[in-house]
């Protein structure tokens, strides 16, 4: 019967395994080390292959905090333009935005390239997506005044990129929050006046929102000498959302 064959599926070894490794894959690291398959597959097999429990167990595996496996993979698109306005608390952002941002990166939702999908991991990053996702940040970190990075054949002039995206109707009947009327993130709320007195407390504060961790001695040391450099009487919104650009710009944020 069907019942017998899903059965005789279910008993062989790979059924177990299949699964985990799929989700290790996706979650924590391109290539899931073969111990670590082997006990999340035994595990799996024992729940009774309940999903959710798996995914309990590889969140709160050692494994998945692992110095080795931090940024180890690339950001896909939607997420990396996903987490960008959720880091910087941006809850409307302009119409089309993330439509638009997701076609010029390569991972329009819901219309993979073939049945197959999408190709992940180092596919998603070339000399124009790359660009495209320092433009699209600068965007978004500096309002529709900011201009494009030098050399963009890709992305294009934000504002017009962005105005392409939104719907029309919506466009039509809300003007002001178009594209072009885009200001940016509210920096008062990210970055209190009281924390911009010292540079140094200002990078850690922004570098534990956006990189979830630490960063390299060396990039924390850049981003405090840029701070620095900026600073005058008053460190002004301005000057926050160029240093906040700078740090979306790096390879670190590229990497989940």
């Amino acid at each position: 019967t069907g019942e017998d064959v899903i059965e005789l599926i279910f008993q062989q070894k790979a059924a177990a395994t299949h699964v985990p490794s799929k989700l290790w894959a996706y979650f924590v690291a391109d290539e899931p080390p073969a111990p670590v398959v082997e006990a999340l597959g035994k595990s799996f097999r024992a729940g009774n292959f309940n999903t959710g429990a798996l995914l309990r167990e590889i969140f709160l595996s050692q494994d998945f905090y692992a110095e080795g496996v931090m940024r180890s993979q690339i950001k896909p698109p939607v997420q990396f333009i996903t987490q960008m306005l959720k880091q910087l608390e941006v809850a409307a952002p302009p119409p089309g935005f993330e439509l638009r941002a997701g076609r010029e990166l390569g991972q329009q939702l819901f219309s993979p390239p073939n049945v197959a999908g999408w190709d992940w991991g180092k596919a998603w990053i070339n000399t124009n997506t790359l660009l495209t996702r320092y433009n699209l940040a600068g965007y978004i970190t500096k309002g529709a005044d900011d201009r494009p990075m030098a050399g963009d054949s890709g992305g294009g002039n934000m504002m017009e990129m962005m105005d392409e995206g939104a719907p029309k109707k919506a466009a039509m009947r809300k003007p002001a929050r178009g594209a072009r009327a885009w200001a940016g993130p509210d920096y008062e709320k990210i970055a209190p006046r009281t924390l911009r007195e010292k540079p140094a407390d200002l990078v850690d504060s922004l570098i534990f929102r956006f990189f979830q961790g630490t960063v390299p001695d060396k990039a924390r040391g850049s981003f405090i000498e840029y701070a620095t450099a900026k600073q005058g009487v008053v460190f002004t919104n301005k000057e926050v959302a160029e240093l906040v650009h700078l740090m979306l710009s790096t390879p670190y944020y590229q990497l989940s």
